[in-house]
This record gives structure tokens, C-alpha cells and sequence, in this order.
């Protein structure tokens, strides 16, 4: 039902909201406040964006994009008509939002902030990502703020897209400190940096032993397009993966944006099932079974890599998931049985048929696969009726996080084989502040002492 009301909603206000807003600065912000995806909206923000250009003016939707006490999602809006904006000071003003105190802001802000190459932002990415790490929630299969955390990962995509030296430096230190999706997305982002920094650190991750096979196959995939993948040892690895095949992967698309309709701030927009890794030309690379519309290169239901699968790195890797009760080893071979044979389809532009027979799109097909094998990820209702169409959204928010280890630097094992906490996470977030504002900042460290045993 929230699902037509929100279409009935868009139609109502694209032909009543504000009609009669004389075209002024503050009149196309109302416009924008109140239109969501109307047409009238979507025309005010781009005259908005033309008039970003000028700094006053750029800096009177500033005051909007930081006020806390506005619409998050109109918030969102203002950021991103911001990522016009020429003014030097703006910028760097428009940066402190990576570390706003809304976490639907955050994950927008962060997104945005990469978009706009704002090399201003690159300490406040660095802190989100370092608070998020160095957060006491739980991090399991029942992730107690997926929103800090999909900021986080959204901030290790905003790196990749600025050009500072500072970048491959960070990347290289969070990586120790990262479970297998964050280091998936670190390895991206690396790749996007300047050959000669990024190739030695993404080498050292394929040919480690250490390292999981998905988190290897992400930094071979990266060498390979960078053409420096030669000469690296494809050894197994030493270290079972919290992935397994056919668990499910979730990164942004189409419909994964800040102010979707059905997503409520949350910017998963493309979903698809993971094969495992494969060994070609002396490379582990990954599998991906996905489904995208049929003009995408390759197009409809398709095997790949990751860089398809996230839209040309374009998108972050969010999530990897599987149901409430995780597939058996005879549940997940069906799943990806099934994913081979419906290899070739088309994809549906229309939705109405998401689970084929004919034609598919992104989520029909994972669900499909997954309820062949006799798993259903999400409720039928969610399929059909008010409900239609079933969103990748819906979808994550039905599965689970796949059960993986918290990164061993934010815990400490005593000789009695006690874990606790270390005390970094509580020092952490205080570091991540400093780093971001300076020394001289007034944020001091608490005195935590050290764990009897170490």
C-alpha cells in the first residue's frame, strides 16, 4: 500500500505543489522541499544547480544542507545540488557533513562528497569510516546500525573517487582493521588511485595466503584492469571466508538512490548471487550471477565479475547476505544451479514479470533462485498485489548478514582465552576526531588503561 501511495503522492505533487513559486532562490527550494520526484522538483533543482555556481548563493543552500533541524531527505537534495558549486570555501564547508550527526544524511553526504571529488572531505571520510570500526555495536548478522554502516562504506568509496595523496595511505591502514566487505571495497577504491602507489598494495593482497579468496579476487580483478596482475602467486588461501556460494550481494543502481520512494534512505538498488571464486590464467576472479537491463554490456541474466556488478566500481559492494535460516551446502548448490540455467535471459524493463518465466529483473532472479531451492528471502506479499513490485531494498532488509569474525584489531584474546574489548575502541572515535579537525582540536583521549594479561 506505502508503495502506491507514494506513486499517488509523486503525481499529486508534481502537478499541485507550489505550483505558483515565483522562480526565486527560496521559491525553488520550496519546491524542492515539498515536490520529492516531481517534475516541478526536478526542474527547481536544476536551475538550482546553475545557480550553485554563484557563491552567495551556493552558501544560502549551505545553511539548508547542514541544518539539522530540516527533512533529511530535502537535505540530501540540497548536498547534491551542491555538488555544483565552484566557491572554495563551500566546499570545504559542505565536507562537514560526512560527519553528520543523522546517519540517512551520512550515508547520502558521503556518497556526494565522492561525486564531487571534494579533496576537503577526505579527513572526515577517514573519521566516519575510523568511528564506525571503532563502534562497541554489533556487527554480526544482526547489524545494530546498517546505516553508520553503509556511510562507512560509502566513505571508502568517496576516497576512491578523490585524488589526494592522502587517500591509498588511509586506505592501506583501515584495511588491517576490516572485515571481507569492507576490504572488497577498499581494494576498489584503491584501484582508482594512482597506478604506481595502488599496484604494490593490491598485489601484496592477491598473493597473500592471509587474505580470503573473495577479498583476493577483488584486488586480481583490480591488477587485471590495471594490467600489472602478472607474476602473483594464486596459491589457496590459508583463510576460510565468511562467503559462500550463493549467498546474496546488494550494491547500489537505478533505483538505489538517496531519495528512491520505496527505500527509505537506503541506497541499495541492485542485488545479485555470488559463485565463489575461480582460478583463470593463474588469477583467482571472482563469479557473479546478476541480472541488468538488456542494453548494458553484457545484458540481461549474466555471469561476471565484480567490476560489472557494481556498475563499473561506480557503486560500493553494501552487503553480503543469505536467509534467517542460511542454505544448506545441497540448498546453495541448487541456487546456483538454477542461476546457470537462466543464464541468457532477458531482463524486464516493465517489472511485472520479475520472476520469469520469460523475462527477469534483478531481485526476481535471486529470489527465484532462492525459493527453487526452497528458501523464500522475503514475504510474498512483498511480490504481489499492494505490495508489487519487490524492491533490492526489501530485499536486504529481509536477509541477514552473512556471519563473519569482527576484525581482530578491535579485539584482544587473555592467555585464559577471554575475549574483551580493546581499548582502541573507545580511544578510536576520539582519534578519528582529531585526525579530521587537528592536534589542536579540544577533543581529549580518555585514559583507558590496558587489559589485565597483555
Amino acid at each position: 500500500m506505502r508503495k502506491i501511495s507514494a506513486l499517488l503522492f509523486a503525481v499529486i505533487t508534481s502537478i499541485s505543489v507550489n505550483a505558483g513559486a515565483a522562480d526565486t532562490l527560496d521559491g525553488l527550494l520550496e519546491r524542492v522541499q515539498g515536490g520529492q520526484r516531481s517534475k516541478s522538483a526536478m526542474d527547481a533543482a536544476a536551475a538550482l544547480r546553475l545557480a550553485a555556481a554563484d557563491a552567495p548563493k551556493a552558501r544560502i543552500m549551505l545553511v539548508d544542507a547542514l541544518d539539522g533541524s530540516r527533512d533529511p531527505g530535502y537535505r540530501c537534495s540540497v548536498i547534491d545540488i551542491l555538488g555544483s558549486a565552484t566557491d572554495d570555501s563551500v566546499r570545504r564547508e559542505l565536507a562537514a557533513s560526512a560527519l553528520d550527526p543523522d546517519a540517512g544524511v551520512r550515508i547520502c553526504a558521503t556518497r556526494q562528497l565522492g561525486l564531487q571529488k571534494n579533496e576537503h572531505a577526505v579527513p572526515l571520510l577517514v573519521a566516519n569510516i575510523d568511528s564506525y570500526l571503532g563502534g562497541s555495536g554489533n556487527k554480526g548478522a544482526y547489524e545494530d546500525d546498517f546505516r553508520a554502516r553503509m556511510s562507512a562504506i560509502n566513505s571508502i568509496w568517496a576516497l576512491g573517487e578523490i585524488s589526494s595523496p592522502k587517500v591509498m595511505g588511509e586506505l592501506r591502514r583501515i584495511f588491517s582493521s576490516s572485515d571481507e566487505v569492507f576490504k572488497l571495497n577498499i581494494a576498489f577504491s584503491a584501484g582508482k588511485q594512482e597506478t604506481s602507489k595502488a599496484a604494490p598494495f593490491l598485489r601484496d593482497i592477491a598473493g597473500s595466503v592471509n587474505e580470503t579468496e573473495p577479498v583476493r579476487s577483488a584486488a586480481f580483478e583490480v591488477l587485471e584492469r590495471l594490467g600489472q596482475a602478472g607474476g602473483v602467486q594464486s596459491s589457496p588461501s590459508a583463510v576460510p571466508s565468511a562467503m559462500k556460494k550463493a549467498d546474496l550481494l546488494y550494491t547500489g543502481g537505478q533505483t538505489g538512490t538517496i531519495s528512491d520512494w520505496f527505500t527509505d534512505m537506503l541506497p541499495i538498488g541492485h542485488t545479485g548471487i555470488y559463485g565463489g571464486t575461480k582460478i583463470e590464467d593463474g588469477k583467482i576472479l571472482p563469479v557473479i550471477y546478476d541480472c541488468v537491463p538488456n542494453y548494458f554490456k553484457p545484458g540481461g541474466t549474466r555471469t561476471v565479475g565484480w567490476y560489472h556488478y557494481t556498475h563499473h566500481f561506480n557503486y560500493p559492494l553494501y552487503a553480503v547476505k543469505t536467509t534467517r535460516t542460511p542454505p544448506t551446502d545441497r540448498q546453495r548448490e541448487a541456487i546456483i544451479r538454477t542461476a546457470l540455467a537462466l543464464q541468457g535471459k532477458d531482463y524486464g524493463l516493465s517489472h511485472t514479470e520479475q520472476k520469469g518465466p520469460d523475462t527477469f529483473d534483478c531481485v526476481g532472479f535471486s529470489e527465484y533462485a532462492y525459493e527453487q531451492a526452497g528458501l523464500n528471502v522475503t514475504p510474498d506479499e512483498q511480490e504481489t498485489g499492494w505490495g508489487w513490485p519487490l524492491t533490492p531494498a526489501e530485499q536486504y532488509d529481509a536477509a541477514v548478514n552473512v556471519r563473519a569474525p569482527a576484525p581482530g584489531v578491535w579485539a584482544q584474546q587473555t592467555p585464559s582465552g577471554v575475549v574483551a574489548p580493546n581499548p582502541g575502541i573507545i580511544t578510536g572515535a576520539f582519534g578519528a576526531l582529531n585526525s579530521a579537525f587537528g592536534s589542536g582540536s579540544s577533543v581529549q583521549l580518555p585514559d583507558v588503561p590496558g587489559i589485565p594479561g597483555f
